[in-house]
C-alpha cells in the first residue's frame, strides 16, 4: 500500500492521475482515494486538533488507523485482482466503525 506523507504529495498523485487519463477519470476531487485523506488529516493536524473526531489521548497516527483500516477492507472486495470476499470478523469491524463514526456525528451536531 502506498503511504503519501504529505498533502502536496496527494495532490501531486492526484494531478498525475488526471493528467494521464486526459481529465476521463473526472475532476481532481473525483481523483482521491480514501488513504489521502489521512495524508491530509495528518498534515493539518492543528487545524483538526480539537474537532470531535480527533478528542483522544492516541497519538495523530493511532487515531487515523481507522481510515487505512478501511481502505484495506474496500481494496479487498473492489479491485479485480483476485477479487474476494470479506471474513465476518472483518465485516463486524466494519459494522463497528460505522456505528462509531455515527455516534460522533451524532455528538458534534450538538
Amino acid at each position: 500500500m502506498v503511504v503519501y506523507r504529505s498533502a502536496q504529495n496527494v495532490r501531486t498523485k492526484i494531478a498525475e492521475r488526471v493528467e494521464q487519463s486526459d481529465g476521463k477519470t473526472g475532476s481532481r476531487e473525483q481523483n482521491f482515494d480514501l488513504i489521502h485523506y489521512r495524508a491530509i488529516i495528518e498534515e493539518n493536524w492543528g487545524l483538526l486538533a480539537m474537532s470531535w473526531l480527533w478528542r483522544s489521548q492516541l497519538e495523530e497516527s493511532k487515531r487515523t488507523e481507522w481510515i487505512q483500516e478501511v481502505g484495506q477492507m474496500r481494496n479487498t472486495v473492489m479491485h479485480l485482482r483476485g477479487r474476494q470476499y470479506l471474513s465476518f470478523e472483518k465485516l463486524d469491524r466494519l459494522r463497528e466503525l460505522r456505528t462509531w463514526l455515527d455516534v460522533q456525528v451524532v455528538r458534534a451536531s450538538r
